[in-house]
């Protein structure tokens, strides 16, 4: 990562001047960041693993949390926006709407590991309405997905039923987490819509 980000600069610097020199800085500047995301890409799994039990965690190092994948998305998002300022790249062509569909689909992920930082503090309206904005990430990536023919989109799809299958509605919290009644009703359902509201703009 480190040597592409080097040779852009060399090239940049170079006096041998042609029409060439900025389709090379954007392809290793394409390479830098692609890397950058797989990186960070790794480390996402390897917490999401520890938040899933799939891996354990060892004693003496750092327990995992959702806060971690939401700062590990963030980082993810603000690459995909550096890919999309590469002005080489075609705008209508399929790295570009992988880069687009990546962008919602990582959206979601965030979104949904948000609600689960409210949920662990016991913040249920800010929970059930990031779960509910997940939920409509979820949707558009879908629709998005469907009209990408591909492997990398089927993979998405497939972890896009799993997410969802573990986005909360409301009606489960009562049950789930031994509230005395149901978080959106009563005084409650104020708080809510104002917290939807709010959410969608």
């Amino acid at each position: 990562i480190s040597s592409c980000r080097d040779l852009s600069q060399k090239i940049r610097k170079s006096p041998d001047k042609n029409e060439n020199v900025d389709l090379i800085v954007d392809y290793f500047s394409y390479l830098r960041i692609v890397n950058t995301v797989d990186r960070f890409l790794a480390m996402a799994r390897q917490v999401s693993d520890k938040l899933a039990g799939v891996v354990e965690t060892r004693p003496g190092t750092k327990i995992a949390r959702p806060e971690d994948l939401v700062r590990l998305y963030d980082i993810i998002l603000q690459n995909y926006a550096d890919l999309r300022d590469i002005s080489s790249l075609d705008k209508d062509g399929d790295i570009y709407k992988m880069i687009d569909l990546d962008t919602l689909y990582y959206r979601a992920k965030r979104c949904f590991y948000i609600a689960e930082c409210h949920l662990g503090q016991s913040n249920w309206l800010n929970a059930i309405v990031l779960y509910d904005k997940c939920a409509e990430h979820v949707t558009l990536t879908e629709t998005e997905a469907k009209g990408i023919k591909s492997k990398k989109t089927a993979a998405v799809l497939e972890d896009l039923q799993d997410l969802s299958k573990q986005i909360l509605q409301p009606e489960m919290f009562s049950t789930r987490f031994c509230l005395p009644t149901n978080p959106t009703q009563g005084r409650g359902i104020e708080g809510y819509v104002k917290l939807q509201r709010r959410m969608r703009h």
